[in-house]
């Protein structure tokens, strides 16, 4: 009886000596330094189209609820109207004033207008809360 001994070369793999992982870790660092290059560039250009086009529509939008709170705020003692649609008219002036109080897309004159009511509208809510009681 005889044995045959098949053999088959296997490629040994020989542990990873220190400066191979070095290299090893510092070829992902500079792929790494380069993904982050890419992702820095991209945000930049995305800001840069949020300037160009997204600015200006706030601006406009800006424009137009100043406008709309200029209209509430000359109608809101009108006698045509109840006193539940003078409530109303009250509620979204303050409103208005509270979210455009501190807008960077209206001048100087609008924004000294915009305090001005909503400075009103504060003093009037501190009126209307009763003091608080200890």
């Amino acid at each position: 009886m005889s044995f045959e001994l098949k053999t088959t070369n296997q490629t040994q793999l020989e542990p990873a000596t220190p400066d191979k992982k070095l290299n090893r870790l510092i070829d992902e660092i500079e792929q790494q330094k380069l993904d982050l290059a890419k992702w820095q560039q991209a945000q930049e250009q995305i800001q840069q189209q949020v300037r160009l086009k997204l600015l200006p529509i706030y601006s406009e939008l800006h424009q137009t609820l100043f406008q709309q709170l200029e209209q509430l705020w000359d109608n809101v003692q009108n006698p045509e109207f109840s006193k539940a649609e003078q409530l109303q008219l009250d509620d979204k002036t303050a409103q208005l004033a509270k979210l455009l109080r501190h807008s960077k897309s209206l001048n100087k004159q609008q924004i000294e207008s915009v305090q001005k009511i909503d400075e009103f509208y504060r003093q009037l809510n501190r009126q209307k809360t009763p003091p608080k009681t200890q």
